[in-house]
């Protein structure tokens, strides 16, 4: 199971984070809200793959896509991009856009020295950090 491999190597990793087990069905670990605004992030483990849930501004499956894996090789192949996803999330390198009239969220993976893209009139953006201010 994901869980067995991910819910370790998180804790190793982000215990500075104040990571908890989950305690509903198939949840592996809960990140408090760095900024309210943002919400908990949590991680479930969804049998072939992950989902991540930021707050209830978006979700993001972590799936290989690749019905030739083995299970061993797919829950390798989960926690190491879940840990990747993480590590850029708590440096601010992922933007977090949920619409304002509307329930769609999103993700947009930014560069390291890549700013902050204009921002759509129809959405909210946020950082791990807190709210993106809007021009």
């Amino acid at each position: 199971m994901i869980r067995d491999v991910l819910g370790p190597a998180l804790r190793a990793r982000f215990a500075s984070r104040g990571i908890t087990a989950g305690t509903a069905r198939g949840s592996v670990a809960v990140f408090p809200a760095m900024h309210p605004a943002v919400g908990d992030l949590s991680i479930r483990d969804d049998g072939d793959h992950a989902t991540i849930s930021i707050g209830n501004i978006t979700n993001h499956q972590v799936n290989p896509h690749d019905a030739d894996m083995s299970e061993k090789e797919r829950t390798q192949w989960v926690t190491q991009a879940v840990m990747e996803f993480l590590e850029r999330l708590f440096a601010d390198r992922v933007l977090l856009l949920k619409g304002k009239t509307s329930s769609w969220g999103r993700i947009q993976m930014l560069d390291n020295d890549e700013p902050i893209p204009t921002i759509s009139k129809d959405a909210d953006a946020f950082l791990w950090s807190g709210p993106v201010q809007q021009g």
